[in-house]
């Protein structure tokens, strides 16, 4: 059994961790722009500080599926050990999933992630980043098919008001292909709406809501099979303000996956626990640090 599932808190943890996702199986989250560039992009950046900060420079994540065997004795399925250099400014990571192997290199510059490149047999990922203000200005993505020959560019280009908040950001694919994603923003300041358009027609609509904190706690778009608005995903805190758990919403049906986390006191990653909807364990990344 394989879990169909991203954590969407491992955003922030898959950048962190050089684009990698350390999920129980790697696939394509639901691409909230603002999560994804902004919000996840930010707790990489916090992830990082908090590893430079500990005195740790190695970490090393396992995961396991839950099938019909005790969790103690499931099979390892995703492995994963990253160094952080001398200058604690790039993290070196080598990755095994289902038997392929991976690296990635990421460069950070004043706390922030600036470059991260991902190299496997069949393709080559790399990311930059830039900032304005402390906040993401661009993230220019390359992907190089290596089996079909293919290269592929992605540029996000964002827009903010006076205050500093998300008004717009144009996704631009290979120099000719742009969608306009603008923002709504509610009487906080919070993005409260994402909007897509392409060629002036609207094709995809996202919903933000936020605890009394401003906390994040709930993405929502119409769910055609359902034909009503329901979560992608929503999360929970702990007493530092840490997501403590996320649920994920599996596209095109009705469950969903309960995801909890567990850190230490240097505020990094010790277990993420994986439920289905029965509250049955189905997997777990562990993580240690040396």
């Amino acid at each position: 059994m394989h879990i169909v599932a991203v954590c969407c808190y491992f955003c922030s943890m898959i950048k962190f961790f050089s684009a990698v996702c350390i999920s129980l199986i790697t696939t394509g989250a639901n691409a909230q722009y603002y999560y994804n560039d902004i919000i996840s992009t930010t707790q990489s950046n916090t992830q990082y500080v908090a590893l430079r900060q500990s005195g740790f420079t190695k970490v090393i994540a396992v995961s396991k599926e839950h099938g019909l065997m005790d969790i103690e004795l499931a099979k390892d399925i995703y492995s994963l050990e990253q160094n952080l250099s001398k200058d604690k400014n790039t993290t070196t990571t080598k990755s095994v999933h289902a038997g392929m192997l991976s690296y990635a290199i990421s460069n950070y510059k004043n706390d922030m992630l600036a470059t991260s490149v991902d190299s496997s047999e069949l393709n080559v990922n790399r990311t930059t980043y830039t900032y304005e203000n402390g906040k993401v200005k661009t993230l220019i993505n390359n992907n190089i098919d290596k089996a079909l020959n293919m290269q592929l560019t992605e540029v996000h280009e964002w827009f903010y008001n006076e205050a500093g908040k998300p008004i717009k950001m144009l996704k631009i694919k290979d120099g000719t292909d742009t969608t306009l994603v603008n923002f709504v923003l509610d009487e906080k300041g919070n993005v409260a709406e994402e909007k897509w358009y392409r060629r002036k027609s609207l094709t995809e609509n996202y919903y933000y809501y936020y605890d009394a904190q401003n906390r994040l706690t709930d993405i929502v778009r119409y769910n055609l099979r359902f034909k009503k608005l329901l979560p992608d995903y929503m999360f929970e805190y702990d007493v530092n303000n840490r997501v403590s758990q996320m649920t994920q919403v599996l596209p095109r049906s009705g469950n969903y996956l309960i995801w909890k986390y567990n850190y230490n006191n240097k505020a990094l990653k010790l277990r993420d626990l994986c439920y289905d909807k029965t509250k049955k364990l189905v997997g777990r990344v562990d993580y240690t640090y040396e």
